[in-house]
């Protein structure tokens, strides 16, 4: 296990409201504080929301600043227009474009069928245009728009339970523009953009073979873009082996870019206990990557999951992570030991030297 020092928690979930800064960024502020990106969601009902804590250097938290879905421009906050208002939006990856221009990538969830993601450009770090609902970036496989024949061809309408008709005013979109929601995106130094994401398909049934718990194959893909809005096909680029656990998929990669090459930090997922743990893996080119195999992060007593955040955060001769930990496995569970008032997820802080990693 590496060398990780485990801070203070930051901010803890309170009843069924669960919160993460799960493929958030975090920033350094000009004031040596950070600004930590979170998202906030709810076990009983369908409410997600999304914003960012401002913090000192002790991690003590000065505000709170919430996303609203408004229609005209605001004079402070964040606001998020032209999506509809009843929408739930969630997970955001802010990027900065350049001195004048910032980006805000989300999922908008609806009740009409909609799952898809979303860029959304700012000239003053406040409002935040959507031009046109109707045509995101890509899409989840449960979005109305996503024909169901091309469900049947990839073989994946059983975990896509879509009910909602197609809407005339959109476009049909093919499975090319299909991936998970645990998505992260990065602007690269030449100005190009890269995305990383999870493909999800029903797992085949070998004979002879366990069938896990969670029947389903999680994969890891990569898309390139020139401007962060149009995508390139998906090219897989990490999946389990022969070598891993029946039960391993990859939720999820974070990764850190480096002079010396990418840190990837994988979502180690056992599905059969529900557990997440961080496996580290690292490549040069973003498309080869040379794994740990095993996790790389201390998941403590009581913690069921360790979810990442967008990247690590360099500050002196350290990587900072500002992690999301669950007391809950990923069936929704407390693990063994834990009592049931413990809050079911965090956000919380550790560091590792630089030299480390």
């Amino acid at each position: 296990m590496k060398n990780w020092r485990i801070g203070k928690n930051i901010l803890c979930a309170e009843g069924d409201d669960l919160v993460q800064s799960f493929l958030a960024v975090n920033e350094i502020r000009e004031d040596g504080g950070f600004r930590i990106w979170y998202s906030q969601y709810s076990l009983t009902e369908k409410r997600y929301r999304f914003g960012y804590l401002d913090t000192d250097e002790e991690l003590n938290i000065l505000a709170d600043t919430v996303m609203q879905i408004s229609s005209a421009p605001q004079k402070n906050g964040l606001h998020i227009l032209g999506v509809p208002a009843q929408w739930q939006l969630v997970q955001p990856v802010h990027i900065r474009l350049d001195e004048k221009r910032e980006r805000l990538y989300f999922w908008a969830h609806g009740d009409e069928g909609v799952c898809r993601f979303f860029a959304a450009d700012s000239t003053d770090g406040i409002n935040f245009h959507v031009p046109d609902f109707h045509r995101p970036c890509l899409y989840h496989p449960n979005d109305r728009a996503v024909p169901l024949e091309e469900l049947k061809h990839k073989q994946l309408t059983p975990y896509c339970n879509r009910y909602a008709p197609a809407d005339p005013d959109e476009p049909a979109v093919s499975t090319d523009m299909l991936m998970n929601d645990a998505t992260n995106v990065y602007r690269l130094d030449d100005g190009s953009f890269e995305l990383y994401s999870a493909q999800v398909a029903m797992r085949s049934a070998a004979p002879g073979k366990k069938v896990p718990q969670d029947p389903l194959l999680r994969t890891v893909q990569r898309r390139t873009s020139a401007d962060g809005i149009h995508w390139s096909k998906p090219q897989t680029v990490v999946q389990p082996d022969a070598e891993d656990a029946f039960d391993l998929q990859f939720y999820h990669l974070s990764v850190t870019h480096t002079p010396k090459g990418r840190i990837g930090m994988l979502g180690h997922y056992r599905s059969d206990p529900g557990t997440m743990d961080v496996e580290f893996c690292f490549s040069q080119d973003g498309i080869t990557w040379k794994r740990e195999r095993v996790p790389g992060f201390p998941r403590l007593d009581g913690v069921a999951g360790v979810y990442t955040p967008h990247s690590l955060l360099k500050k002196g001769d350290k990587y900072l992570m500002f992690y999301t930990g669950y007391a809950i496995n990923h069936h929704g569970q407390y693990i063994a030991g834990v009592a049931p008032d413990t809050p079911k997820s965090w956000i919380g802080y550790a560091e590792i030297p630089c030299a480390d990693l």
